[in-house]
């Protein structure tokens, strides 16, 4: 079994092992277009064949059944071919990482202003001045949504 499966496949049986995981696929490399053309040019060609065979008039219906369904698998290993199937393995490899931040924001050009106590002060007032406008601004909206008592 393992002399079949290297024949058939192409290569030996430890890589299959040694990979995590594969499948087959097909692995032509036609743009885009030609591969819609051979899928368009095979869905024509099963369609001419079911239509010859229905119109086929003294064979009985099993024969052309048969036959009809020998000619599309036919049809189908045809175009397999063409896209060149191949059996694809999959490696996982697992790298060791390192998470850096790199921050590049305005924020981390300039000096921090805050070092100075003098501006740390200047801020707080100007926070108390902030909120006790907020706080006003609010008292006058309550008291235009009560109507102006």
């Amino acid at each position: 079994m393992t002399r079949l499966t290297e024949w058939l496949l192409g290569l030996p049986v430890t890589e299959m092992v040694r990979a995590d995981s594969w499948r087959l696929g097909f692995v032509a490399d036609y743009g885009n277009y030609v591969k819609v053309a051979l899928i368009l040019a095979f869905m024509a060609l099963v369609y001419l064949t079911i239509h010859s065979y229905r119109r086929e008039g003294d064979a009985p219906t099993g024969a052309k059944v048969t036959l009809m369904c020998m000619r599309i698998a036919t049809l189908a290993l045809v175009f397999a071919i063409i896209f060149n199937p191949a059996v694809v393995l999959r490696d996982v490899k697992t790298l060791r990482s390192r998470v850096t931040k790199l921050d590049d924001t305005v924020s981390t050009l300039s000096d921090d202003v805050t070092q100075n106590s003098d501006d740390i002060s200047s801020l707080e007032t100007d926070l108390e001045e902030l909120t006790d406008r907020v706080d006003q601004i609010a008292k006058a909206q309550e008291k235009d949504a009560s109507g102006g008592e």
